[in-house]
C-alpha cells in the first residue's frame, strides 16, 4: 500500500508539468533574444553568489568557479579518467615526496586585462586558500592543511610545493580534481588593485579559462561569454547563459518548450524526456544515506585536547556515552536496526524507478562497490529482527525523533524522506520530518551542535575517499556531525601507501570500520540523468567525479551538433 501511493505522488507531480504555463518560468523575451545559434541555455535549481577571492569561496564557489571553465587548475582529469597537463606543462615529485615541482604554461592570460599568470600568482593563491581557511576539511584545502609546508616561488614560471610529510593523494587532488577545491589560479594583481574585500564580489573575474563572466545576478542567472585569448581551443558556444529554475516539473516543462537547452531531470522522468523528443543521457551516479550525528568522541587529536561539543549527548539511542562501552554498543545496535529496518531494493523500484541498486556501505558507491564490495557487508531488509534489536539495545517501544531534510537539493530528496520514515514508522520508531535550510544547518554542523539524524541525496563518487567522506578531523571547520576515533588512523596510513596493493589493503578496512560504525548508512544508488536538446547540443564529454546533484557544467567540452 505504501509503495502504490509513493508511485500516485511520483506519478501526480510528472503529470503537473504538463500544466505549468511557460509564462510562469519569467524567462519570456530574454529566452527568445538570447536563443540565437551562439547561445546556449542551461538551467540550475539554485544560482548561487559569485565569490572572487579562494579563501572566501569555502567548499563549493571556488570548484563551481572551475567546473563552469571560469578558473582552472594545474593538471585536470580528462573525460576518460586520465590526469593531464593543463595550466602546468609538468609536475614531478622528489624522490622523498616532500617536494612537488610543477613548470607553469607560458603566455596564459587572466581574464579582465589582470596580466599573465604567473608563479607568484599561484603562491599567493595556495597560501590565501591554505593560510584563510586553515580548518577547512574540504578536499584539496584538507590535503594542504594537514601536509602542506611551504609555496616557494622559484622563477616567475616554476613554484614549489614542499610538504611536511609525503601525501601519496597531493598530486592528484591538489592539481588536478576539480571536485572539492582542488588548487585554481587566482589573479593576485586583480586582489592588490580592487582591494581584498572589493575583489570578493566584484566583477571582472581573474579566471584564465574559456569562459570568463559577463554577468551574475544572484538567485537570477549567469551569463558566460568566450574568453578572446585564451591560450587553448575556443568552445563551440560564445554564450552560456544559466538560469535559476527551481521546481522539477517547471524544468520539465521548459525543455519541452525549448526555453531551455540541457538540464538535470528526475530518473523518473525519463519517459516524458524521450516522449518530449528530447535526448537522456548519464549524469553519474546518485545516492541516498542516513547520518546519524552526535558521536563526538574525540578527547585530544594530534596531542592536542579537543573542546567539549555542544551537540554531544550521551542519552540519544544512538549516540551513547562514549566512555561506556555497553552504551556505545547499544547505540550501534540501534543504527544497525535502523539500517535493517529500510527496504533498500523497495526504495530503488518505487522512487528511482528501479534504475539504481541497494547500497549498504559509506563511500562505497559506484565503481568502488564494483571494486571492494564485499557479501558480507550487505544488511538485509529485516524489520522483525530490527525490532528485536530495538529492544535489545533498551529501546522495545521505539522512540521519537526527528528526521532532518533540508529544504532545498536533490529532486528526490523529499521521496527518499518520506518512504524512510514510514519504513522506520512501520517498526514503531515515531520520525517526525523536519526541514530545514541548508545554511541555517550547515551553521549547527559547524558548531559541533547538530546531533540528530539526517536523509542526504547527492551526487557523485570521488576519486579519492581518504581526501573527502572519510578524510575528515575534529580540527576541520565542517564534519558530517560526528568524531570517532578510528578511522583517521586508516587514512593516514592510505595517504603514504607506495603501492596499489598497498591501499586497496588499506580501504578494505577502512570499509569494514565505516559498515562496522554505521554512522553514515547509504540506502540506495540510482541512475543520474540529464536530458538535452539535439538540435543544439552534439557530443559532451564530462569530466567524471562531478559531485555536484543539481547542476551541470563542463560547458567548454560542449560540441554542437554534427
Amino acid at each position: 500500500m505504501a509503495k502504490k501511493a509513493t508511485i500516485g505522488r511520483l506519478s501526480a507531480r510528472i503529470a503537473l508539468a504538463g500544466a505549468i504555463a511557460v509564462g510562469a518560468l519569467g524567462l519570456g523575451k530574454t529566452v527568445e533574444a538570447q536563443s540565437a545559434d551562439d547561445t546556449l541555455t542551461i538551467s540550475w535549481p539554485t544560482v548561487y553568489s559569485f565569490i572572487g577571492v579562494p579563501s572566501r569561496n569555502g567548499g563549493r564557489q571556488g570548484e563551481r568557479l572551475v567546473w563552469m571553465g571560469v578558473h582552472e587548475t594545474a593538471l585536470r582529469i580528462n573525460a576518460n579518467g586520465e590526469i593531464v597537463p593543463h595550466l602546468a606543462e609538468s609536475w614531478e615529485v622528489s624522490e622523498d615526496g616532500l617536494v612537488h615541482t610543477v613548470k607553469l604554461r607560458q603566455g596564459v592570460q587572466f581574464h579582465g586585462g589582470w596580466g599573465e599568470m604567473t608563479a607568484e600568482d599561484w603562491a599567493w593563491t595556495a597560501q590565501d586558500q591554505w593560510q584563510g581557511k586553515p580548518a577547512s576539511n574540504h578536499g584539496g584545502q584538507f590535503i594542504a592543511n594537514t601536509n602542506l609546508e611551504e609555496v616557494k616561488v622559484v622563477d616567475d614560471y616554476t613554484i614549489e610545493f614542499i610538504l611536511k610529510r609525503p601525501n601519496a593523494f597531493f598530486r592528484e587532488y591538489y592539481g588536478s580534481i576539480r571536485d572539492d577545491v582542488g588548487l585554481a589560479a587566482y589573479s593576485k594583481k586583480r586582489v592588490d588593485e580592487m582591494g581584498f574585500e572589493e575583489a570578493i564580489t566584484r566583477l571582472p573575474d581573474g579566471g584564465t579559462g574559456p569562459y570568463q563572466i559577463e554577468s551574475w545576478v544572484a538567485d537570477t542567472e549567469i551569463v558566460l561569454k568566450a574568453f578572446p585569448e585564451y591560450w587553448g581551443d575556443q568552445p563551440d558556444y560564445p554564450t552560456i547563459r544559466i538560469v535559476e529554475i527551481s521546481e522539477p516539473s517547471t524544468v520539465l516543462a521548459a525543455l519541452e518548450t525549448g526555453d531551455i537547452d540541457a538540464a538535470k531531470v528526475p530518473v523518473t522522468a525519463r519517459a516524458r524526456v524521450e516522449t518530449a523528443g528530447l535526448e537522456v543521457r548519464s549524469a553519474g551516479v546518485g545516492h541516498a544515506r542516513i547520518i546519524f550525528a552526535g558521536n563526538f568522541c574525540f578527547k585530544e587529536f594530534d596531542g592536542e585536547p579537543v573542546p567539549a561539543r555542544p551537540g554531544y549527548d550521551p542519552s540519544l539511542p544512538w549516540v551513547g556515552n562514549c566512555d561506556d562501552p555497553a552504551s556505545i554498543e547499544n547505540a550501534r545496535k540501534v543504527r544497525k536496526a535502523m539500517s535493517m529496518a529500510v527496504d533498500r531494493q523497495a526504495l530503488v523500484d518505487v522512487i528511482a524507478g528501479g534504475h539504481g541498486r541497494p547500497s549498504y556501505v559509506h563511500m562505497l558507491q559506484g565503481f568502488f562497490a564494483d571494486r571492494y564490495m564485499k557479501d558480507e557487508w550487505v544488511i538485509a531488509y529485516d524489520p522483525e529482527q530490527a525490532k528485536t534489536m530495538l529492544a535489545d539495545a533498551g529501546y522495545p517501544d521505539g522512540f521519537e525523533f526527528e528526521l532532518v531534510c533540508t529544504t532545498s537539493g536533490h529532486p528526490l530528496l523529499t521521496e527518499f524522506c518520506e518512504a524512510t520514515a514510514g519504513m522506520w514508522s512501520s517498526i514503531g520508531l515515531q520520525p517526525q520530518i523536519r526541514r530545514i535550510a541548508p545554511d541555517a544547518f550547515r551553521k549547527q554542523l559547524v558548531a559541533r551542535e547538530f546531533n540528530g539524524i539526517r536523509l542526504r541525496v547527492d551526487t557523485g563518487v570521488t576519486p579519492i575517499p581518504e581526501a573527502r567522506g572519510f578524510g575528515e578531523t575534529p580540527t576541520g571547520a565542517f564534519n558530517s556531525g560526528y568524531e570517532v576515533p578510528g578511522l583517521i588512523d586508516l587514512v593516514r596510513q592510505a595517504s603514504v601507501a607506495v603501492t596499489d596493493e598497498e591501499r586497496d589493503a588499506i580501504r578494505e578496512r577502512q570499509y569494514q570500520w565505516a559498515f562496522d560504525q554505521h554512522l553514515e548508512v547509504p540506502l540506495a544508488e540510482f541512475d543520474e540523468i540529464y536530458a538535452v536538446n539535439p538540435d543544439k547540443i552534439g557530443a559532451w564529454n564530462r569530466t567524471p567525479f562531478n559531485a555536484h546533484s543539481s547542476t551541470l557544467m563542463d560547458f567548454e567540452s560542449i560540441k554542437k551538433p554534427e
